[in-house]
């Protein structure tokens, strides 16, 4: 949609619907020519994220991430969690030596004992709770874009760059690199308009100002 604004393909209408206002630009992804064509008539952006042909065009982006090892489906995720079972299993083991010895009056060991033993019971299983949180890019794609995050660092919304002087290209790769908050800079209303919350893009903390 930021590709359509800036190439002046798109407009806003009346009660929050959106139109196109010209062609596609040249080699547009088959992403971008779906979301036109839905256009052609005014429709509110819920509209359009229903159009069958935008949802088919999403699920083979989606599809060759997954073939790529980008992006892992929920089935890849979940068998990635199921790995950490063994490390709970270590931590059960050692509560229920602990929880053994209570119950038939043995000693664990002195104090000092007692309490090494319970944090790394403790340990373990907060090892095992983080790993159970699988993302779902692979570790290619955190890569990657880690590498090119560093190689556009001039494009991160914290320094706030001047989108006004920057071409559609840079404005795309740094939606792609950090989220969609350059599209608010350019266009807050339009970007509120498909969706993107402005409170929950909103960067956590400032960057401290550079001296001079």
């Amino acid at each position: 949609m930021a590709a359509l604004r800036r190439a002046g393909a798109v407009r806003r209408g009346e009660l929050s619907t959106l139109s196109v206002d010209g062609p596609p630009p040249a080699g547009s992804a088959p992403l971008v020519r779906a979301l036109h064509a839905a256009l052609r008539r005014p429709q509110t952006w819920a509209a359009v994220l229903a159009d069958p042909a935008v949802g088919r065009a999403l699920r083979r982006l989606v599809g060759r991430l997954v073939r790529d090892g980008w992006l892992l489906t929920p089935a890849q995720r979940r068998r990635i969690a199921l790995g950490t079972l063994p490390v709970f299993a270590v931590a059960a083991v050692g509560v229920t030596r602990l929880l053994d010895s209570a119950v038939e009056g043995r000693t664990a060991g002195g104090p000092a004992s007692v309490a090494g033993l319970l944090l790394c019971c403790l340990a373990t299983a907060l090892a095992g709770w983080w790993l159970c949180e699988v993302p779902e890019t692979g570790s290619a794609a955190r890569r990657l874009l880690r590498r090119h995050r560093r190689a556009h660092a001039d494009l991160n919304p914290e320094r706030r760059p001047a989108w006004s002087e920057r071409g559609t290209d840079e404005l795309l790769t740094g939606m792609a690199l950090f989220g969609p908050r350059p599209l608010l800079a350019v266009d807050p209303r339009f970007a509120e308009l498909v969706g993107v919350d402005a409170e929950r893009t909103r960067p956590a903390t400032r960057v401290p100002a550079r001296r001079r």
